[in-house]
């Protein structure tokens, strides 16, 4: 059993490395810098282009504002312009509800003088039969 727990053991699972030489790492080295000099030129680009894009997007923030300003002006031309057309409107409706109003009472006025002429009217077509026929053709008799 100790033989079995001894050949299991961690110690058994170790590589040896092979030696590298001085040349091998410094070629390693140049590798790493050609690769992080590349790196460093994609990330310069990759900025140019997020500078770019980031220009796009405040154009076309630029650009709905400008379109919200000019809704925003349209609507208040809308209103005033609704607003000054109403306005001679309204008061060529209130001088006619005036002058109706003054037509109105001068006819109540007159109805009591007219009730007395149709009675007038009715008395005397008793006596005459063409008035009396007229009256009828009207039914106020």
């Amino acid at each position: 059993m100790l033989f079995f727990a001894a050949a299991c053991s961690p110690a058994w699972a170790v590589d040896v490395a092979p030696r590298i030489t001085d040349r091998e790492i410094i070629e390693g080295l140049a590798k790493i810098e050609t690769v992080r000099t590349e790196i460093t030129a994609l990330h310069a680009e990759m900025n140019t282009r997020f500078d770019a894009q980031q220009k796009q997007i405040d154009f076309i923030g630029s650009l709905i504002l400008v379109l919200t300003t000019l809704v925003g002006a349209q609507f208040g031309f809308i209103v005033w312009d609704r607003r000054t057309v109403l306005q001679p409107l309204e008061k060529r409706v209130e001088l006619m509800q005036r002058e109706f109003e003054q037509e109105h009472r001068a006819q109540v006025a007159e109805q009591p003088q007219l009730l007395k002429l149709v009675e007038a009217l009715k008395n005397h077509a008793q006596s005459d039969s063409r008035l009396a026929e007229c009256l009828r053709s009207v039914k106020l008799l």
